[in-house]
């Protein structure tokens, strides 16, 4: 009985449609990390950034029903925090490491802080009106691809265009070399001319303004509330993702998919009448993706000055 439901059309669909869906936040904040690695900085703080995009998204939109002053406040509460990671490891040399927890740490204390100042926390939860198909109707009615393809909102196909222009400014600009040239030698890159500073600085900052945006597509997205920890660390599940896509912003993608579908499974199989015990499928998302990255490991090959700062005459 339960392997009929397992295959059945209408749990297949659900289940892909909600792969898309969950993917979306952490493939775009996997994305936005590429940047900031390949240029040689680890944003552990991404996490702490995701939230406060929520925050800010989610009360930009709720306050003025305007999705696109939502987008824009998550761009900026996102952009604002980076641009603090990177001030502290570009500019004063602090550890990367160190700098990102705290980062990760104020953004999470920042958003809960926020939320209660401004919309009373969880006592009095707000609700935005949920984001609606942008496809016509006969797309969506499509058999299996329109479902699952043609039902998302806005915010997943932003995603997806986003993730299509940094996979072709790595691959094919001479901004993506640039960046690739400072993640690995910073001082050869310094040698020819590149302000290896001002790199690292514009790729943090897109890496926050993107997890922003990610944070925003849960809290707006997906739930159409805000609580505390709502992103339930999908900001460090991206920052996992960005090794398992080698570095790669369409690899990256393909991570995001494998947990997103993780995520997506546990939820309705906990539908089913089984003995599985429910703390055992609320970890499975995780077990099977830290699975994955396990058996992928061969071959990862980060850019060499990944983690270090740069600071021009040193050693």
């Amino acid at each position: 009985m339960i392997l009929d439901k397992l295959f059945s059309a209408a749990f297949l669909i659900s289940l892909f449609s909600a792969t898309i869906r969950l993917a979306g936040p952490i493939s775009l904040a996997a994305v936005g990390e590429v940047f900031s690695e390949r240029s040689g900085v680890l944003n552990l703080g991404l996490e702490g950034i995701m939230l406060m995009g929520a925050f800010a998204g989610f009360w930009g939109f709720f306050v003025s029903h305007s999705l696109m002053l939502g987008i824009l406040l998550a761009m900026f509460s996102g952009g604002l925090l980076a641009l603090l990671m990177a001030y502290l490891t570009v500019t004063l040399n602090l550890n990367q490491v160190l700098c990102g927890l705290g980062i990760f740490l104020f953004g999470t204390g920042m958003a809960s802080f926020l939320d209660r100042l401004t919309l009373g926390g969880s006592t009095t939860p707000a609700i935005t009106p949920a984001l609606l198909p942008v496809f016509p109707l006969a797309l969506r009615k499509i058999p299996w691809i329109g479902p699952i393809i043609f039902e998302q909102n806005i915010l997943i196909y932003l995603s997806w265009i986003l993730i299509l222009i940094a996979s072709f400014v790595f691959s094919r600009t001479s901004i993506g070399l640039r960046i690739k040239a400072v993640g690995e030698n910073p001082q050869a890159a310094d040698t020819i001319g590149l302000n290896v500073k001002g790199i690292r600085y514009a790729c943090v900052i897109l890496d926050g303004m993107l997890g922003g945006v990610a944070g925003m597509m849960v809290s707006v997205g997906s739930l159409s509330m805000f609580r505390e920890n709502v992103t339930l660390g999908r900001g460090f599940i991206a920052i996992a993702i960005v090794a398992f896509g080698r570095w790669y912003p369409l690899r990256t993608f393909l991570g995001a998919i494998i947990f997103g579908w993780a995520y997506a499974f546990q939820f309705r199989m906990q539908t089913f009448n089984m003995l599985i015990p429910r703390e055992f499928m609320f970890m499975f998302p995780y077990i099977f993706t830290l699975l994955v990255m396990v058996l992928s490991a061969k071959g990862y090959i980060a850019p060499k000055a990944l983690g270090t700062n740069y600071i021009r005459g040193g050693s």
